[in-house]
């Protein structure tokens, strides 16, 4: 009331008392005229907002045009092996573009995830990173993490949402506080979203597997190991041959000492997937540290399998030259170790092993993985 010194519904009445006053009048030819001149700007108008409306909807069509031919180049640089900064600058590209489409930003989180591990991956253990490599981790991190959020805001109701979300927090569950809670968080929605689905339940318990390995101790939580064993067990009643949790519960009961029990499980794993490296792998790296009768023969068995699938796995070679030199075999164990070598011509500690297999120095400690 203090803004308006008088009353607006008698300013109305007033403008429509004055316009029935006016018709009676003023001549009638006037009034045509008028009224057509009324409809001719009103015309005008229309004509003008739908010109608007056409030019902007054309301008956003084309915007998500470009933003999906953005998208598909992303997809063929990574199956091309391109470098990550390739595939991320037009993942960027296209959720720059479209701000609505969670896919863009679903797979924007992952391409940033992945580039994080690219980059953590050339520096020493060791050395303190400096302040310009520290910014730009915490750079890509922060823009992972945003855009597995910005993708569940998008969609909350699709799964694959929630999962990548639980992924990038079970990642940076070394390196931010409190990302194994997120990552729990995260998964129990997708669970919610899809109970029935076994690999939602495994990767929850891959978390909990996460926290085991780097002590994350959660207050108010169970114990992550019980829970994970829970969980993975949980992922089997749904479906009996789901052998990714048969998988992870052998690492599981790997982790806890219990070397029997992950023998058992992996070996019962390996009848189901035959063509799996990475079982006979881990198969043959548990005989090893059993080592018990007839183990060594176990694991040369598994890990020359592992080999005959994936000729380039170094590990699987670097493993298998330490049961060539338990067994004494150091011409054997000279092979294998130049294979690796070739394939990391610039690994120091690989170069170090060649030279005490060829000055006859044998070991029969298990080595550690490469890097």
């Amino acid at each position: 009331a203090g803004l308006h010194p008088f009353n607006i519904t008698l300013v109305w009445l007033l403008f429509l008392f004055s316009g029935l006053l006016a018709s009676r009048i003023l001549p009638k030819k006037m009034i045509e005229s008028k009224s057509k001149s009324i409809v001719k700007i009103l015309s005008l108008i229309i004509l003008a907002i739908g010109t608007l409306a056409f030019l902007v909807g054309i301008f956003f069509t084309t915007q998500r045009y470009i933003a999906e031919i953005a998208f598909a180049k992303a997809v063929r640089s990574d199956r091309k092996d391109m470098p990550l900064t390739q595939v991320v600058a037009s993942l960027d590209t296209a959720a720059t573009l479209n701000r609505f489409d969670d896919r863009f930003y679903r797979t924007l989180s992952q391409a940033l995830l992945l580039r994080t591990s690219e980059k953590l991956a050339t520096f020493d253990s060791e050395t303190k990173l400096s302040k310009e490599n520290s910014e730009y981790l915490q750079s890509l991190i922060a823009s992972s993490v945003n855009a597995a959020v910005r993708s569940t805001e998008l969609s909350p109701r699709n799964a694959l949402n929630w999962l990548e979300r639980g992924l990038v927090y079970r990642e940076l569950i070394s390196l931010v506080p409190d990302a194994a809670m997120f990552s729990i968080e995260s998964y129990k929605k997708a669970i919610k979203l899809e109970p029935l689905n076994p690999s939602v339940l495994n990767e929850l318990g891959i978390t909990y597997l996460a926290m085991v390995k780097h002590k994350v101790v959660i207050e108010g939580l169970e114990d992550p190991g019980v829970l994970a064993e829970q969980t993975f067990q949980k992922a089997i009643e749904l479906k009996s041959n789901y052998s990714p949790a048969h998988y992870q519960l052998a690492i599981l009961y790997d982790q806890q000492g219990r070397l029997n029990d992950a023998i058992g499980k992996m070996e019962s794993v390996a009848k189901y997937n035959m063509k799996d490296v990475g079982v006979a792998f881990q198969l043959g790296q548990l005989y090893m540290r059993r080592n018990g009768e007839d183990d060594l023969v176990r694991a040369k068995n598994a890990l020359s399998y592992a080999v005959s699938l994936a000729p380039s796995f170094s590990n699987a070679r670097w493993f298998l030259a330490s049961v060539y030199e338990q067994e004494g075999d150091t011409d054997a164990a000279i092979e294998q170790v130049k294979k690796v070598l070739e394939l990391n011509p610039d690994n120091v500690m690989v170069k170090s092993r060649l030279d005490r297999l060829q000055s006859g120095k044998l070991s029969s400690s298990v080595p550690e993985v490469i890097e």
